[in-house]
C-alpha cells in the first residue's frame, strides 16, 4: 500500500454553522426572543496546517472526526476488496478538521493518503455547533468534502454544477473550498465562494428530513444517502432551491416523502423555498462581504434543527416518540420567509460549541411536548436508548472518546428555565438523575432552558433544550 502523505480539511458549509432555531404558536408561531449569550470559551483552533495544503471542507466549517478513503475502489467506504483482501483507510481529523501527516494533533495517529487519488467519506462532529454528520463525500480527484461535492459521482460529472446553476465544472467544484473563498480579495471568487456555501446549507434540509437516524431533528444527518433523490433529479434538469416547482420534483424522487400525500408534498416543497430564500436573505443582511461565513453557517443550522426539520418531519412522518402531529397547514404557512428569517436571526450571536482539549462539546437539542400528556409531565432518561425520550446529554461528546456511540459518557448536571419561560415550563431531576420537564399552562409555542454538562468532575459545558409546546391531540 501507498506510503500516505497529505494535510487536508474536512469542513461543513451548512454544518460549520449552527443547525436549529425555534418556532412559534401551532396555528401561527411566535420567533423565539433573541437567546442570550450562554457563558462558554471560544473553541481553540488547532494550528492550521501549510497554506498549500488540500482543504477537505464538509461545508462551511470544520468537521471533526473521521475519513474514510476508498482504497479498494469498491464503492463502499469501510469495504474490502474480495481478490486481496485489502481494506479501506481511516484517518482522523485535528478539533479543526484537518486531516493528514502533516497536521498536529490530531485525535489519533492514523494517516492520510499523499494525494487525492481515490473518493471519500466524511462522519464527525460540526466544529462550530456539534452537530453530528454522516457520510459526506468527495469523488476520487476531489479535495473538499461538502453536501455539493456528494452529489458529484465522478471528477468530470459536470452536469451538477451546471444544474445547480453554478457556472464551474465539477472538477473545479471538487476542488473549491468556498468556506475560505469568501473571504477572497478577489470579488467574482468571493461571490462564487458565498454561492457555493449558502448551498450547502440548503442542502441539509434536503438531506435531513429523511431522518434516516430514528432520532429526532437534534441528531445525526445521513448526507449521501438521502441527497440522492436530488442527485437523480439532477441528470434531468435544472433545480433551483428557492423554487417550490422544482424542490417538488426532487421530493416526487424521495422514498421518504412519496409515503405522504401530493398535498403533504406540496406543503414541503413551499416550505423549504421559503427556507432557502430566508437564508439568502439573512446573509446578504447580515454579512459584510468578507465576513467569515461560520457566522452565517451556525444560525442556520440551529434554526434548521429547530424550526424547519421538526416541521418536514412530522409532515412526513419520520418522527420519534413526543413529537407533533402532522402539522396544521396554517402553521406551515405562517412559516412565511420574514418568519424563518426571524428565526435564524434569534441565534446570532448563540455562541459555538466547546471543541477545547478536556471539555465536553454540548449540542443544542429539540424535543416536543404534545398538550395531552399523561400528568402534564414528560421524563428524558438518564441514558440514550430510547427515541423520545433521550436525554439532552445523548447528542454531546468529548472529543477524545469518539469511539463510543455517546463519547465519553457525559452527565447533565444541572438547568435553569429563564424568566421568560418560567410561568409555562418548570425543569428538575428525579432520584435517578432523570429529567423531569412539567408543562405549567397550555400555550403553545416554542421554549428553552439551558442545562449543564460534565463527565466526571470535568469542564462543565452550557447548552439549550428548545422544547415545542404543541395544542394537537
Amino acid at each position: 500500500m501507498r506510503k500516505h502523505q497529505w494535510a487536508r480539511r474536512v469542513a461543513v458549509c451548512a454544518f460549520a454553522a449552527a443547525l436549529s432555531s425555534c418556532g412559534g404558536e401551532s396555528d401561527s408561531p411566535v420567533a423565539t426572543p433573541t437567546p442570550s449569550p450562554v457563558p462558554a470559551p471560544s473553541p481553540s483552533p488547532s494550528p492550521s496546517p501549510s497554506p498549500t495544503a488540500p482543504s477537505l471542507r464538509f461545508s462551511t466549517s470544520g468537521l471533526i472526526g473521521y475519513v474514510t478513503i476508498d482504497v479498494n475502489e469498491n464503492g463502499r467506504f469501510g469495504g474490502v476488496l474480495a481478490a486481496d483482501d485489502s481494506a479501506d483507510v481511516r484517518t482522523a481529523t485535528d478539533r479543526s478538521g484537518w486531516f493528514g501527516p502533516g497536521v498536529p494533533a490530531r485525535l489519533d495517529d492514523s494517516p492520510g493518503p499523499d494525494a487525492p487519488l481515490w473518493a471519500m467519506s466524511a462522519t464527525g462532529y460540526d466544529s462550530v455547533t456539534g452537530f453530528h454528520y454522516v457520510d459526506v463525500r468527495t469523488p476520487r480527484g476531489g479535495t473538499v468534502l461538502s453536501p455539493v461535492t456528494t452529489l458529484l459521482r465522478t471528477i468530470d460529472d459536470d452536469v451538477v454544477p451546471a444544474n445547480l446553476g453554478l457556472g464551474i465544472d465539477a472538477a473545479r467544484l471538487a476542488t473549491f473550498d468556498a468556506v475560505q473563498e469568501t473571504a477572497n480579495p478577489d470579488a467574482d471568487t468571493a461571490a462564487l465562494g458565498r454561492r457555493v456555501a449558502l448551498l450547502n446549507l440548503k442542502l441539509l434540509a434536503l438531506a435531513g428530513f429523511p431522518n434516516s437516524s430514528g432520532f429526532g431533528a437534534d441528531r445525526s444527518i445521513v448526507v449521501a444517502g438521502n441527497l440522492e433523490p436530488l442527485s437523480e433529479q439532477l441528470r434531468v434538469g435544472r433545480v433551483d432551491l428557492n423554487d417550490a416547482a422544482s424542490i417538488r420534483l426532487v421530493l416526487d424522487r424521495s422514498p421518504v416523502a412519496r409515503r405522504a400525500s401530493a398535498e403533504a408534498r406540496d406543503a414541503a416543497a413551499q416550505l423549504l423555498a421559503r427556507w432557502g430564500q430566508a437564508i439568502d436573505r439573512f446573509d446578504a443582511r447580515e454579512r459584510a462581504p468578507r465576513q467569515p461565513f461560520g457566522s452565517t453557517s451556525a444560525p442556520v443550522q440551529r434554526a434548521l434543527r429547530v424550526h424547519v426539520l421538526p416541521e418536514l418531519m412530522a409532515l412526513f412522518g419520520t418522527v420519534p416518540m413526543n413529537s407533533s402531529s402532522p402539522p396544521a397547514p396554517a402553521r406551515l404557512a405562517a412559516l412565511t420567509v420574514d418568519r424563518l428569517l426571524a428565526d435564524i436571526t434569534s441565534f446570532d450571536g448563540f455562541p459555538f460549541a466547546r471543541t477545547d482539549p478536556g471539555s465536553v462539546t454540548a449540542v443544542a437539542d429539540y424535543r416536543s411536548f404534545d398538550r395531552y400528556v399523561a400528568g402534564n409531565t414528560i421524563v428524558l432518561d438518564n441514558q440514550c436508548l430510547v427515541p423520545g425520550r433521550q436525554a439532552a446529554h445523548c447528542n454531546d461528546f468529548d472529543l477524545a472518546q469518539l469511539t463510543s456511540p455517546n463519547p465519553g459518557n457525559p452527565r447533565w448536571w444541572d438547568a435553569r428555565v429563564p424568566a421568560a419561560f418560567s410561568q409555562r415550563i418548570r425543569v428538575t431531576a428525579d432520584p435517578g438523575y432523570n429529567m423531569v420537564i412539567e408543562r405549567l399552562d397550555q400555550t403553545a409555542g416554542i421554549v428553552w432552558f439551558e442545562y449543564d454538562v460534565r463527565i466526571g468532575q470535568g469542564p462543565i459545558s452550557t447548552s439549550r433544550v428548545y422544547l415545542r409546546l404543541n395544542d394537537e391531540i
